[in-house]
């Protein structure tokens, strides 16, 4: 039975001082005073949820949308972390619990543990959590601090919509949960970092309340960001870039190349790290930055060494990790408690929000680097068919059921490609390699067994790969199996005499490889990316990888992974394969989301989490996906001025690099959505052929007409630059002098007329006759169709039937039909029909000219 519990709560958390962030110079500027507070109200759902009956009468719970606390040991129980938007330079100051809407799941029910992250903490529960009756987790939502996205304060909340009590076994779901977060202006952000539109699009996806925020953020004019695309390399490989920076320059790209040397004169600091992330700091917004391409080795160009255990500083290789994500986050403090031990759980203020995406070409070999770009440039120029739509998945056994009576389960990296195969590749044609030697071999089938010989036979065929994903044991040079080999009697794999490790692929594969059709590659294995080695990542993106992302140090999964709720590094991989195959994001998009995806929905809560950020790290170009967007370089043409109402032609073109088909979509008020498609009818264009549009503006004003290009896969480019066009109110000629003609004269003669009258946009006029006077248009003179032009004077005829009097008036109108004022009237006076008297005098006088002068004087005939 269902009881509706609705709490009505006022409660103020008092939120902890959040260390200040680190900010690039001439970024943000911290304000001696607050010039503002305020507060805002937020609401979240719960999603739809299923209740699935376990083994040992454990229940897992899963929610969508949502993810899940898996800390070992602890009920796994949804969850989602939220980024709330806050005004510029806001920072939370409190959090009012408005209203929590809960009602209980019926039933008693005994919630699955989270799964061991490694084989010594056994796959045991949490007993003081299990055998108590507190709530868990202790709190529905939870402030985690404030994070920053270039320009976007971010208020960081976790909401966990079920509550779980163990020992009664019950359930509470709490369907909706409302909340002020009071806020203070602390910061004041600059014209420049306000006018940052650079990442605008992803932060519309991140932050919950964006259609809200985002009107904070408006900047008071744009700015001209000079360079989205920037290369780091050493000052002997800058001319092996040339045709790389063209290329990229081709596909729309502003690209900046600044050698190590240069960033370490003019921004100096304490390491070359520091100079270099200074450097990006500094100038992202101005800018305009969002990919950054590091080319050279550890050893030239330096990672972050970074210690997610504030416990252990120990240069052991596997706690001290390097990392390039020191250089995508730009905003975090990296090592805010100052004692030279960067990324530390817990005591450095690292939010993991990137700013930019980085990427590496890990070699100092002009040739090598030049050899790389090609093969990058080329798989962008490959349509995303054939070859592309192929992909290879390869699963080793990280850990056999009960190993050393450990009592863990099996972790299989089959498990992990299965998934990927069954939910994520549809329409690819996929090759698996899962473990078939030894003992308790995988139990999924597979296209050939798991061994170096298939793996390079099939990698090194002239088949050619679009996506290679592995989940396997790793070493700097290799990726290996483990196989139980023997057994002593007693049916439990023993270390270390029962087992054998055979290589998988090693680096001196390589050679043996199709580096025409190179795959993006993500292994989920540690130390692959080892950078202080000839790694087996740098190996491969030489020959056998378009792109390559592993692990520079141990990786963390958990044990007994069999679905992406599960988290760790197979969640990882799991995730940046679908954003690849399915969601069309380049390998930087894909490989930052992939791991924000996991750090913040699927959580151990310990420092293996941040680990895991740290670790796995992009070998190749981040701006490079499996599909390449079309490119819309230039502005639409068409005309930049014109009347509201009236219809007017535009063109468009865009290139597929691919030579994919496209349809264009056009915005035109410039807001940043497409208004309407042009799919040709839905045959789409060919690559480089226009689109013309036809479009009313029905009201006066500047609009700024944009075009984007999509091809036949989805995959979008960036907006074109825009057309300016202002459009005004069409004005009426002015008021037509008044008729000027003769006053009087007789029924049936015809007499002429003349007026004339400007038109304020000089456009052509016809006029519009009245000629008795009643307020309606008799005759439109429009001089056979032509028009008049604005000012000219013209002359028209007209004849009355009958004796009157009459009021001519006359009105223009533009070429348009915008009709102007009637004229100040002419009186008319057309007597009866015959001979007057003044007309029969003067044809007396005519006849008689010299007679009668004084008569003749006096009627001034």
């Amino acid at each position: 039975m269902k009881n509706k519990i609705i709490c009505i709560l006022i409660c103020t958390l008092l939120i902890a001082t959040v260390t200040p962030l680190v900010i690039g110079k001439n970024i943000i500027n911290p304000k001696k005073e607050l010039s503002s507070a305020g507060s805002l109200i937020i609401t979240l759902q719960a999603g739809k949820y299923s209740i699935n009956n376990l083994e040992n009468e454990y229940t897992e719970i899963l929610m969508e949308e949502y993810g899940s606390l898996i800390s070992p040991g602890e009920p796994t129980l949804p969850s989602k972390l939220f980024s709330i938007g806050l005004p510029p330079g806001g920072k939370a100051l409190s959090i009012e619990l408005i209203n929590l809407e809960s009602e209980d799941i019926a039933g008693v029910y005994h919630i699955k543990p989270g799964l061991p992250i490694n084989d010594k903490q056994n796959n045991k529960i949490n007993t003081e959590t299990y055998n108590s009756n507190k709530p868990y987790p202790a709190n529905t939502f939870e402030y985690l601090g404030m994070s920053q996205m270039r320009k976007y304060s971010l208020a960081m909340i976790r909401f966990s919509p079920i509550t779980y009590y163990p020992t009664d076994g019950k359930l509470v779901l709490h369907k909706s949960i409302s909340l002020r977060i009071n806020y203070e202006i602390v910061e004041e952000i600059s014209t420049v970092l306000r006018a940052d539109t650079a990442m605008d699009d992803v932060a519309s996806k991140i932050i919950f309340n964006y259609d809200s925020i985002a009107k904070y953020y408006t900047p008071s004019q744009p700015i001209r960001q000079t360079y989205d695309y920037v290369i780091i390399t050493t000052s002997p490989v800058v001319s092996s870039l040339t045709t790389f920076m063209n290329w990229k320059i081709n596909l729309g790209y502003k690209v900046n190349i600044s050698t190590i040397t240069w960033i370490q004169t003019n921004y100096p600091a304490v390491d070359a790290q520091a100079s270099i992330r200074s450097f990006l700091a500094s100038n992202y917004a101005s800018w305009g930055i969002k990919y950054v391409l590091i080319v050279g080795t550890h050893a030239s160009i330096p990672m972050r060494t970074c210690y997610p255990d504030p416990t252990n500083h120990n240069p052991d290789g596997i706690h001290d990790i390097p990392t390039d994500y020191y250089y995508a986050d730009l905003t975090g403090n990296w090592d805010s408690d100052g004692d030279g031990f960067y990324g530390e759980r817990g005591q450095d203020s690292v939010d993991f929000v990137p700013e930019v995406f980085v990427g590496r070409i890990p070699t100092d070999g002009p040739g090598a680097v030049s050899s790389i770009t090609l093969k990058i440039q080329q798989f962008e120029q490959t349509a995303y068919t054939g070859w592309k739509k192929n992909a290879m998945l390869l699963g080793a056994v990280y850990l056999y059921a009960n190993e050393d009576y450990s009592g863990n389960p099996r972790t299989d990296g089959a498990e992990v490609m299965e998934k990927c195969k069954n939910n994520l590749l549809s329409g690819f044609s996929i090759t698996t390699m899962y473990e078939q030697q030894g003992f308790s071999p995988c139990t999924y089938p597979c296209t050939m067994g798991l061994t170096n010989a298939n793996v390079v036979a099939q990698w090194g065929s002239a088949t050619g790969w679009g996506i290679i994903n592995w989940a396997a044991h790793g070493l700097p040079t290799s990726a290996s199996k483990k196989v139980w080999n023997t057994d002593d009697g007693d049916g439990v794999p023993e270390n270390p005499g029962e087992f054998i490790w055979p290589i998988m692929i090693q680096n001196s594969d390589n050679g043996g490889l199709n580096n025409a059709k190179p795959p993006i590659v993500f292994a989920a294995s540690c130390f692959v990316s080892h950078p202080e080695s000839v790694n087996l990542g740098i190996s491969l993106l030489v020959s056998g990888a378009s792109a390559f992302v592993g692990a520079t140090r141990t990786s963390y999964a958990s044990l007994g992974w069999t679905q992406p709720a599960h988290g760790g590094h197979g969640t990882i991989c799991y995730d940046f394969t679908d954003r690849i195959a399915n969601k069309n994001e380049d390998c930087g998009h894909a490989l930052y989301n992939a791991k924000q995806y996991v750090y913040n929905n699927y959580p151990w809560n310990l420092w293996q989490d941040n680990a895991n950020m740290y670790n796995f790290n992009l070998y190749g170009d981040p701006s490079m996906g499996i599909n390449t967007a079309p490119v819309a370089q230039a502005p639409p043409t068409g005309p930049t001025t014109g009347i509201a109402g009236l219809q007017y032609v535009y063109t468009a073109i865009a290139i597929d690099p691919a030579n994919d088909k496209i349809k264009y979509g056009w915005d035109w008020n410039g807001d940043g959505t497409v208004d309407q498609w042009d799919n040709n009818n839905g045959n789409y264009y060919t690559s480089g052929q226009p689109s013309i549009m036809t479009h009313t503006f029905n009201s006066p004003g500047t609009y700024n007409i944009k075009v984007k290009a999509e091809d036949i896969y989805g995959k979008q480019s960036s907006f074109s630059p825009q057309l300016t066009v202002v459009m005004t109110q069409n004005q009426a000629p002015t008021k037509p002098a008044t008729p000027s003609g003769q006053t009087n004269g007789k029924p049936g003669v015809s007499y002429p007329y003349t007026t004339s009258s400007t038109d304020p946009e000089n456009y052509k006029v016809a006029y519009g006759w009245d000629w008795n006077g009643d307020g309606t248009v008799d005759q439109w003179d429009d001089n056979n169709t032509n028009y008049y032009p604005s000012g000219q004077t013209i002359s028209t005829s007209h004849s009355w039937p009958a004796k009157g009097t009459y009021n001519i008036k006359v009105k223009a109108k533009d070429i348009h039909g915008n009709e102007g004022p009637w004229s100040d009237p002419l009186p008319i006076k057309i007597p009866k029909n015959g001979v007057s008297t003044q007309t029969l005098l003067q044809r007396f006088f005519e006849r008689f000219p010299h007679a009668f002068p004084i008569l003749r004087h006096l009627l001034y005939v």
